[in-house]
Parts: C-alpha cells; structure tokens; sequence
C-alpha cells in the first residue's frame, strides 16, 4: 500500500498506545510525559487499521524555535512503506518552524534513511558540536532528551548567531518535565 493511500489524524492516546505497542513500556512513559506537557501525536490510518505514529512537539527556547520529532514508529510489516515519512513531514507542516531536529542510536538505519529522505543531515553529537558550536549542540541535547541517543537529525537550523546559555537553561526546563521528573518518579517507585 503506498503511503498516499493512508491518511495521518492528530490523535495523541492513539498515538501513545501505538508506540508503547511498537517500541514498548519504556518509551510509551517517556512519549506519556512528553505528551502530558504539550507534545502532540499523529496516527497514520488506513481502511480502520493504526499503521503508525508520530509524537512530536515545538522546543521554545530563549532566542530560538525547533521542532522536535520525539518518537516516529511504524508498525511491524508497515516499515518501508513512506508512512514513517508521512508522520514526520505532517509533524514538519503542523509546527511550520523551519528548523527541526530528531535524535536517534547510530544502529538505527531505517530511521537514518527516512530523515535523509526528507532532508536531514545526519551528524554525531561531536560533528553537531564542531558545526553549530557546543552551545546549540547543548540545548539540542536538553530540548530532544537525548540520554540515549548519539546521532542527531538536523534540517533548516536558523537563527543560530543568537544562540546562548539562555537556550540552554530553557531547554533544560524542557529535560526536566520530559525526562529527569519522569525518571525521578520511576527511580523512586523502585527504590
């Protein structure tokens, strides 16, 4: 099925349910908290069947705007169709920003293919660092939760003469409420 044959509904609780089905438990908590403090989802549908989705949201930060693609996942059999590609370039369309950023493992290739295929260049947090400078390369990291991740998805980053420790202490406003409280939460149900 080609991916003009599905349509892509903003639909967070489905989008949610369709990650923790496709990439598990933990990322459903992560993708929950970021949808608890504005993220929004997209499902891609066709003929009644959730084929996939999307949780993206906008990184306000002090002197500039990103869009952060947060999760993309396709279900099992779904994969290679363009529908990852859909998700992201509706994500793209809705937050109209211009400058947009995922983060991915470098064993990822699938997800590599599909933000080249839409226009971004793949760097390592160092290559990210030496280009923008290490002060965008660390609201980046804060802005996209990137604890896990090593390679950085980048298309149309502008404004980044303006870029300064002030965006850095915005973006870690957003690590907070995304990633350090939901994982403080978790560490103390456990301890």
């Amino acid at each position: 099925m080609p991916a003009s044959a599905v349509s892509i509904v903003e639909d967070s609780e489905a989008a949610l349910k369709i990650v923790r089905k496709v990439m598990g438990w933990y990322h459903w908590y992560y993708a929950k908290a970021a949808v608890l403090n504005g993220a929004r989802g997209l499902v891609a549908v066709s003929n009644g069947s959730r084929l996939g989705a999307a949780i993206f949201y906008e990184a306000r930060l002090d002197s500039l705007r990103l869009g952060v693609i947060y999760y993309v996942a396709v279900k099992r059999g779904w994969q290679g169709r363009g529908i990852g590609k859909s998700l992201v370039a509706t994500a793209e369309n809705i937050l109209s920003l211009g400058s947009y950023i995922a983060t991915l493992s470098s064993g990822n290739e699938r997800s590599a293919r599909l933000f080249k295929g839409l226009g971004y260049e793949i760097l390592d947090w160092e290559s990210l660092a030496r280009r923008f400078g290490s002060v965008l390369a660390e609201a980046i990291y804060y802005a996209t939760c990137s604890y896990e991740d090593d390679i950085v998805a980048v298309k149309g980053l502008r404004g980044l003469e303006r870029v300064s420790y002030r965006d850095v202490e915005a973006a870690s406003r957003i690590w907070d409420a995304i990633c350090y409280y939901p994982w403080l939460s978790l560490a103390r149900r456990n301890s």
